[in-house]
């Protein structure tokens, strides 16, 4: 896949544009998996959405799907995990601060240099939670498209 874009585009769901062409299911599969973990794990931090995975059933994460040309369109969302109802509030809460914690590391990240190699960094590693772990692992299964 030649280009993918994550973004909140419209409140309560998390969008993903990739290309449609071959897409390997097990790229797909493993992107959508450490994706779930990453916003499961930052949910549960919110302190307005904690208790919420406290119980049982836990809000499920939904995904609806659509193709426009060239590109595939996944739009993900919490939804109850009942009647599947969307969970917009709770989605907010979750892809908000998924987003900026996703950028955050990505600014962390060492640059290439002017010949394209990587600068080594000098310091401590900007994984220090399993969250921010969770979040590189996405970062690695993202440059697969």
């Amino acid at each position: 896949m030649s280009d993918s874009k994550t973004s909140q585009v419209e409140t309560g769901k998390l969008h993903i544009t990739m290309d449609s062409n071959n897409l390997q299911v097990s790229y797909v599969s493993s992107m959508l998996r450490v994706l779930q973990a990453a916003v499961r794990d930052i949910a549960r931090g919110v302190d307005d959405a904690h208790d919420l995975f406290e119980i049982h059933p836990q809000p499920v994460l939904l995904l609806s799907t659509e193709v426009d040309g060239p590109d595939l369109q996944l739009q993900i969302f919490f939804a109850d995990p009942t009647n599947s109802k969307p969970m917009v509030e709770l989605s907010a809460q979750a892809f908000d601060p998924f987003m900026v914690q996703f950028g955050n590391l990505l600014k962390l990240l060492p640059q290439p240099g002017l010949w394209g190699r990587v600068a080594r960094r000098s310091g401590p590693s900007s994984i220090e939670t399993e969250t921010d772990r969770r979040l590189d692992e996405l970062r690695v299964e993202l440059r697969h498209f």
